[in-house]
C-alpha cells in the first residue's frame, strides 16, 4: 500500500480498487482492472468504461 500512496501523492490523483465489472446488456462481457486512477482523467478506454457505467450498461 505504501507504493500506491506514494504514486497518489506524486500524480495528485486518488487510486481506487476495482472489482469485476459486467456489461448488463451482454453479461458474457466483463472487465476486471486492478485499480482505477481518478475517474476524471481517464484515457480513451477508461472514458468508454465510465460512459458505460453512467448509462447503466455495466454494474460496478
Amino acid at each position: 500500500m505504501i507504493a500506491i500512496e506514494q504514486l497518489e501523492n506524486k500524480i495528485n490523483k486518488k487510486i481506487v480498487p476495482a472489482g469485476l465489472m459486467v456489461d448488463l446488456n451482454q453479461p458474457f462481457l466483463a472487465v476486471s482492472p486492478d485499480d482505477l486512477i481518478g475517474l476524471d482523467s481517464l484515457d480513451f478506454y477508461s472514458k468508454k468504461l465510465k460512459e458505460m457505467m453512467l448509462f447503466g450498461m455495466i454494474k460496478w
